[in-house]
C-alpha cells in the first residue's frame, strides 16, 4: 500500500519512452508524472546520448517547462537561438516556444524537465528544426 501524501521513484527505472518515439537510439526519455501520481506538475527525465541531437524540436500549446541539466554539457536550440549548455544550467522554455538539444561529444547530456500539467495541452513536433540554423 503506498504512504498518504507523497511518492517516491527513481527515475532511471521508469519506462523508456525512447523506442516508442522512435528515438532510443538517439536518447532516453522517461516521463515520471504518472509513476509518481502527480496532479499538476510534469517531469520528464532526458539523457541524449554523447554525439546526438534530438531528431525533432516540440513545443505545447500553453504548457511552460524548465530543462535543468544534472551533467554533461551540450547545446539547445530554443527558437532561433543556440545556447551553449552545462551542469545546474536551468532553461525555462515558454509553452509555444519551440526547442531541441544535443550532447556534445564526450558524454551523455542528462537534464530534468519540470512544467505544469494542462490535459488538453496539444504537443507539436516539428522536425529539421536544427537544420534551420
Amino acid at each position: 500500500m503506498a504512504p498518504e501524501g507523497y511518492t517516491i521513484k527513481n527515475l532511471r527505472e521508469l519506462e523508456d519512452s525512447g523506442d516508442p518515439l522512435g528515438i532510443s537510439d538517439v536518447a532516453e526519455v522517461r516521463f515520471a508524472r504518472e509513476p509518481l501520481g502527480a496532479e499538476d506538475t510534469g517531469m520528464t527525465l532526458h539523457v541524449i546520448h554523447a554525439g546526438q541531437r534530438n531528431p525533432f524540436a516540440h513545443r505545447h500549446e500553453t504548457c511552460e517547462e524548465t530543462y535543468v541539466v544534472v551533467s554533461g554539457r551540450g547545446r539547445a536550440k530554443v527558437g532561433d537561438d543556440i545556447l551553449d549548455i552545462s551542469p545546474l544550467d536551468a532553461v525555462r522554455v515558454a509553452g509555444a516556444t519551440l526547442r531541441a538539444f544535443e550532447a556534445g561529444d564526450e558524454e551523455d547530456l542528462v537534464m530534468i524537465a519540470f512544467g505544469t500539467q494542462h490535459g488538453a495541452d496539444e504537443t507539436e513536433f516539428v522536425e529539421g528544426f536544427w537544420e534551420e540554423a
